[in-house]
């Protein structure tokens, strides 16, 4: 298996002076983030989204891929994203859709994860002040991006 390396371009646009940092609820995909992604300017922490350990206004982008789907509360993160998120900074997550089937996902018992609806994390975010709102389709997963407001 290849290991997709995940922390390269945040790390990179981060430069010589700034962080990429990763967070995450597990302690084993913490530990293989570790062993497969540590870098100068990358580090990691253990903690849940939606209760981030991190002041208000000082982060400049945040990144999330596939994790909102596993969150009891995806509202609640991403308000965490926007309160950690400095004025202009930029937010991107990509998100599974359940796209045509999503009354029919959403009518299956708990599963442990969510799929989401079209404008739903769109939605979210413009609701929650975030500006640029944009949504990609791509099959039955979603990019959405937004600049906080």
């Amino acid at each position: 298996m290849t290991d997709v390396h995940v922390s390269l371009p945040p790390a990179r646009a981060a430069g010589p002076d700034g962080l990429a940092l990763g967070i995450d609820i597990s302690e084993p995909m913490l530990q293989r983030a570790v062993r497969n992604e540590a870098g100068p300017q990358v580090g990691f922490i253990r903690a849940d989204a939606q209760r981030l350990p991190l002041r208000d206004d000082t982060v400049d982008a945040v990144v999330s891929t596939a994790v909102l789907q596993l969150v009891p509360n995806p509202t609640a993160a991403l308000a965490e994203m926007a309160r950690v998120l400095r004025p202009g900074g930029r937010l991107a997550v990509m998100v599974p859709t359940a796209g045509p089937l999503a009354r029919f996902w959403q009518q299956l018992p708990n599963v442990g994860a969510h799929a989401f609806g079209e404008d739903e994390i769109g939605d979210i975010l413009e609701e929650q002040g975030f500006a640029s709102v944009r949504v990609k389709n791509l099959g039955s997963i979603q990019w959405v991006r937004g600049t906080n407001g």
